[in-house]
Parts: structure tokens; C-alpha cells; sequence
């Protein structure tokens, strides 16, 4: 398999779509082979810092159980998932989902009898964010996603669906993975 980033960009120029805009750089990740569990197979490949990835594929390719195992949710029964240069499967998982890699839900996953902000805040704490106002860097962190201090301080149960996708993505970005 080749890289990934090589793949994603293969003559180191970014792509542009029929319209002139900003292609968005492919894994090249497809077609993933699976086993009978689900699991993803005979691929490998390097996600390079500070890029953007799509994994494309048809229903029931593996896409989520890829995403699964590269953010330590789940654990490969064959091969590894190393991040800078250890096996996924061998750290301390807990550990590793708090600091190195954040996860977006499609379901969401926020704590429905809390706030916007509450969801934040105890995001930063369970991740270990010292010092600071955590309360006044997750307000900056909603504002700057488009939510403003008082739906901030709604109950998530009251926010629409497109509010609650941005309250995950910044519970993702509070504890900057």
C-alpha cells in the first residue's frame, strides 16, 4: 500500500475541484477487505500533522471500524495502529483518548441533562486541562463555533441538531488533542 499522504496529495500541490475551490485530500484508504468481524484488513499507511484526511467507502467497507481503531476505541486483532511509533493497543487507552486524539460521535454523545458549556468544561476536566478559566476558554471556544452565551447555557436537550454537532466538535477541540 502506499502512503497515505502521498495518495492524498501525490505531486505535493493542492488539488482544486472543477469549480477552482479546494479539493479536500483523500486517504486512499479504499476498497478496505474485512473479516468476518468487521474488522478492517491489509491496509497501512502515515497521516501527516497538520493535514486534513476524508475516508470515503461504500456501507459496511470499515470506515468506522478504522476511525474506531486509530482513536483506540477499538483494538486490532491482527497488525498494529501505531502512533508516533507505539502500538495503540499497548498504551493506556484511556490515557490516550484524553490527550492525543479527539473523537466526534455521530450520535454526538453529549450529556443531555447538562449544558453546552457543562459538556466543555467536563470534557476539559476529564482530560486533565490545568489552570485557567475553563469556563470563560470554553465560552470562547462556542463563540467561536458560532454558539453564543446564552444557548451556551441551554440544556443540550434544548439545542437544535446542528448545535449539538458543534457543542461535540468543540468538546473534541477543548482539551486541544
Amino acid at each position: 500500500c502506499e502512503d497515505l499522504g502521498q495518495r492524498a496529495n501525490q505531486d505535493g500541490r493542492e488539488g482544486r475541484g472543477a469549480g477552482g475551490e479546494r479539493a479536500v485530500p483523500q486517504a486512499g484508504l479504499l476498497p478496505l477487505q474485512q473479516e468476518p468481524a468487521g474488522r478492517a484488513q491489509g491496509h497501512h499507511g502515515a497521516f501527516e500533522p497538520g493535514r486534513l484526511y476524508t475516508i470515503i467507502g461504500k456501507s459496511g467497507a470499515g470506515k468506522t471500524t478504522l476511525l474506531s481503531l486509530i482513536s483506540g476505541l477499538d483494538t486490532a486483532t491482527g497488525g498494529e495502529v501505531l502512533y508516533r511509533g507505539q502500538n495503540v493497543g499497548k498504551l493506556d487507552r484511556d490515557n490516550y483518548r484524553a490527550h492525543s486524539v479527539g473523537t466526534i460521535f455521530q450520535g454526538y454523545n453529549l450529556l443531555t441533562n447538562a449544558t453546552a458549556l457543562e459538556n466543555i468544561v467536563l470534557s476539559m476536566n476529564i482530560s486533565g486541562v490545568k489552570g485557567g478559566n475553563k469556563k470563560q476558554t470554553a465560552l470562547e471556544l462556542l463563540e467561536r463555533i458560532g454558539i453564543d452565551r446564552e444557548t451556551a447555557n441551554r440544556k443540550v436537550l434544548q439545542l437544535s441538531g446542528a448545535a449539538q454537532q458543534r457543542v461535540g466538535s468543540a468538546r473534541v477541540l477543548a482539551p486541544n488533542p
